[in-house]
């Protein structure tokens, strides 16, 4: 297995080293929470744009509304660091859910799209200091033994929100107050976790008020946040296009819907064993294994389009755990990567990284799309697969002591 800095263990936790118990129970606080929150967005993602186009919103303006949650990412996020490190971490994590509860309430005061993209870049605000402070937390809670184990079940528990949250809403129905009500209820029961084990939340370092800005982690180790690109450009383009892709290929849309849902599925249920391995095997090389088995599924998805349905699937479902897979493990190699006053920042970058490539990824793909309805898709996210591939190890593995912090 990869080796930690010496001094990884000792800093990754509350200065009063906790007792294995006492871990468990905040680890168990921060998932419960994530499964609230994935809910909830998973819920409020698809009922914004259907209240939009129920407005008569064009797809332009729906499409720009729906990236309003990124952008907040970017703009704010080199402030996260210093808030946590000012406030700590439960605080700015009720917090950012308290705010979002309101957020969510005042899409219930009127119908003006123009207001409603202000109310989604709050919104996105307001879920992305819960994000980065949960991820900081597990990062700095978890024992370097366990670190899989825990960002298995963390990454596990925020897909089953997110992929139950529309199905919430087939109950809910999408006009009127109730489905925004549901939505803040979610982000209520999301807080209780937090509020309950607020006194078991890592205590982060004094010197972590130096503020470090995010993107300064990028130069210490570009592998682990290109994972996080990388993940977030090919779900991205996997969402975007793997129905119309279908579509496109003489299936009907059950058919294209249900691959998506298998693509989905794939990450939601591979996390919890590639956790396992990465607290078992050398966590680089299990990362390049994913990349290398994601390279192979993507090649031959164009190929098994006229194939049996289990063949289809099976590469489908691969598909979406092993792309799940480079956020769960770039995760578990952030926090044996960073640690101390360096770990703040760097999860903000590793979050502000997969942002950026669900950005990127619809663009990318979308071009390639048109220029080669068959093998365009395959063709732009095997080039950056390989581009990985190669340039990858450098640039993840374990740091000795004496670098292991950011420079200022």
């Amino acid at each position: 297995m990869d080796t930690p800095p010496p001094d990884t263990l000792a800093m990754a936790s509350a200065p009063s080293d906790p007792s294995p118990w006492a871990r468990r129970l905040s680890l168990a606080a921060v998932v419960a929470s994530a499964l609230a929150v994935g809910a909830t967005l998973g819920l409020a993602g698809p009922l914004i744009a259907l209240n939009l186009e129920a407005q008569g919103a064009s797809n332009t303006l729906i499409g720009l509304n729906a990236a309003m949650p990124a952008l907040a990412i970017l703009l704010a996020g080199p402030m996260i660091p210093r808030l946590l490190a000012d406030l700590g971490l439960a605080p700015v994590m009720l917090g950012g859910l308290t705010a979002s509860v309101g957020v969510l309430l005042l899409f219930t005061t009127g119908n003006s799209w123009s207001v409603w993209f202000g109310l989604r870049f709050l919104l996105g605000l307001g879920m992305s200091l819960h994000w980065i402070a949960s991820e900081t937390w597990i990062s700095r809670m978890a024992s370097e033994a366990g670190r899989g184990g825990a960002v298995g079940a963390y990454a596990t528990c925020w897909s089953l929100g997110i992929a139950s949250g529309p199905q919430i809403l087939i109950l809910t129905g999408t006009a009127g107050f109730l489905p925004f009500a549901v939505a803040a209820l979610l982000l209520g029961l999301a807080a209780l976790p937090v509020l309950l084990a607020r006194h078991r939340a890592p205590v982060l370092p004094a010197a972590s008020r130096r503020h470090d800005h995010p993107l300064a982690a990028i130069r210490q180790a570009p592998g682990v946040f290109a994972a996080a690109f990388l993940c977030g450009f090919t779900e991205a383009i996997a969402f975007a296009f793997l129905p119309v892709h279908a579509l496109r290929h003489a299936m009907d849309a059950d058919a294209a819907v249900t691959l998506l849902s298998l693509f989905a599925i794939g990450g939601l249920v591979f996390q919890v064993p590639l956790g396992w391995l990465a607290d078992r095997l050398p966590r680089s090389r299990l990362l390049q294994g994913t990349v290398l088995l994601t390279l192979l599924t993507v090649l031959a998805w164009p190929l098994v389009l006229a194939s049996s349905w289990w063949l289809k699937g099976s590469v489908l479902l691969l598909f979406g755990g092993m792309a799940g897979g480079f956020y769960t493990l770039g995760l578990i190699l952030l926090g044996q990567r960073f640690s101390g006053p360096d770990g703040t920042a760097a999860n903000t970058a590793f979050v502000m990284a997969y942002t950026l490539g669900m950005l990127t990824g619809p663009l990318s793909g979308g071009a390639a799309f048109d220029l080669w309805p068959r093998f365009g898709l395959s063709g732009v996210l095997a080039l950056l697969l390989l581009l990985f591939l190669v340039a990858g190890p450098s640039g993840y593995s374990a740091p000795s002591a004496a670098t292991s912090r950011l420079k200022r």
